[in-house]
Parts: C-alpha cells; structure tokens; sequence
C-alpha cells in the first residue's frame, strides 16, 4: 500500500505522486495516469485507495503522509495501526472496525472534528 512509484518502499516520492494525481485529476485531466499499462495501473489504484473508499484523494494522501511521517521519526507503524491512531483520535467513540467497514462515510473537519454521514 501507499508505494506510487513501486519501488518496494513507502516515502516522500510516493506523497509526491499522489498528490500529483490528485491535483491533475482535481484539474479535470483525468487521463493522468501512474503508467502507460493499464493492468499495473488498475492494481496500483487499488494499493493507492489507502481508506477503500474507490478513488484516489487527500485523504489517501494524508495517510501516505502520515505513514511516512511515522517511518521517518523512528515510529514503526503499519496500515492497520495507522487507521486505528486515526479514529482514535478524531473520532474515539468509533472503532476501527466501523471504519474500515464505512471509510467514505468519515470526514475530519478543518475543527478537528469527525463527522459520520
């Protein structure tokens, strides 16, 4: 999960990509794809969709950042976990389990805020 550039590693490069996938397809230049193969490219998307919630966004590239984030201070983390510090802080009062069973219904607000729809 999370390695755009699929070089076995999960860094500041992978951010980087993404985010360049999300600002272009955010444009409107939605042929902008990772490769020119489109299997590799549809196996990649799915590895991309960090949260599972079947498109490539700011959230995904806010827990590749923070993945990175996590590595880079010495802090040994994995998906699973990354989720669970999420939930637990910014909306403690659901599990890991609602999440990952609903991701696209949680929205962190600018408030700090998590909001269930």
């Amino acid at each position: 999960m999370g390695d755009a550039d699929r070089n076995g590693r999960v860094d500041s490069t992978d951010v980087y990509m993404v985010m360049l996938y999300c600002a272009y397809h955010g444009a409107g230049y939605h042929d902008y794809t990772f490769t020119e193969y489109p299997e590799i490219e549809a196996a990649l998307l799915t590895k991309l969709d960090i949260n599972g919630d079947g498109s490539i966004d700011t959230t995904d590239v806010y827990f590749i950042l923070r993945y990175v984030a996590y590595q880079g201070a010495g802090i040994p983390t994995d998906w699973d976990e990354l989720y669970e510090k999420h939930i637990l802080q910014y909306c403690p009062k659901y599990s890991l389990d609602v999440f990952k069973l609903y991701p696209q219904s949680f929205y962190i607000t600018t408030q700090k805020k998590c909001i269930i729809e």
